[in-house]
């Protein structure tokens, strides 16, 4: 028996479990969530199934939202237990079920953007607010949708030239203000005041200006992140076909490298 697994349901409701030598049959159908859930059902399929224990399985379900995009939720059952859960999975302090739907949705992602950026790449230029090329530049793009007021892309910001430099890639900033109009003023004062890379990873974006640069760059920012349905940030997209959603910098240069299955 191995110990360390826990479960994080709801906003507070933690069960700590085990890891049985003994795996469980999962073999759940969405005729089991359609009895147990509360909401519709319909536009959701099950992509991924994992046993837990000998009586817990972890089901990841893709739901298609009234906007048209998809989020893939992580779901429990529990055998001769006619209820699901809804949440996370935590070993050794990292999220395993985070990790599982990291990389449905960097498929996801590296496959509408292989058929769009070919016929896009222009748009992207006209959209990118700032960017950095190492010495060592290997001849690929990594695109950054960044809110200057998102605290995951703060995080991210301090290790992007870091990231730039071991990986060879370089790296292209575009706006997605999902905070609101305070991220959108920021973005607007940095573009306009002619700010660098360097002010932007250091939060130095100038005094409060709007200019017509600044309404052309975010808004052809925002039909590509229309169009590829981006919706949080940090987002990173590669011109090569890699994608990761994470402020962890050592997690980012994994997956530039080609050492993560999230490529």
């Amino acid at each position: 028996m191995k110990k360390g697994v826990v479960l994080g349901i709801g906003a507070g409701l933690v069960l700590a479990g085990s890891v049985m030598s003994h795996a469980a049959n999962c073999n759940y159908t969405m005729d089991y969530f359609k009895k147990n859930l509360p909401f519709p059902t319909d536009k959701a399929t099950i992509v991924k199934q994992t046993p837990i224990d000998n009586d817990i399985c972890n089901i990841i379900l893709k739901v298609k939202t009234p906007y048209g995009d998809t989020r893939y939720v992580s779901t429990f059952a529990v055998k001769g237990n006619q209820s699901v859960i809804i949440g996370a999975m935590f070993k050794n302090n990292k999220s395993l079920t985070q990790k599982t739907i990291m990389e449905l949705m960097a498929k996801d992602y590296v496959g509408k953007f292989s058929k769009y950026y070919p016929s896009h790449k222009n748009d992207f230029k006209k959209a990118t607010m700032a960017s950095y090329k190492p010495k060592k530049w290997n001849g690929q793009t990594a695109f950054v949708f960044t809110d200057p007021l998102c605290p995951f892309c703060q995080q991210l910001n301090t290790g992007l030239k870091e990231i730039a430099d071991a990986t060879g890639y370089r790296i292209a900033l575009i706006p997605l203000p999902v905070h609101g109009p305070q991220s959108a003023d920021k973005i607007k004062s940095f573009i306009c005041n002619n700010k660098k890379f360097d002010d932007y990873v250091n939060g130095k974006y100038g005094e409060v200006k709007d200019c017509k640069n600044a309404t052309s760059i975010m808004n052809t920012a925002w039909n590509i992140e229309k169009d590829l349905k981006v919706m949080g940030t940090p987002t990173i997209i590669t011109t090569d076909g890699k994608a990761v959603f994470t402020p962890d910098k050592e997690v980012v240069k994994e997956v530039l490298n080609g050492k993560s299955i999230t490529k």
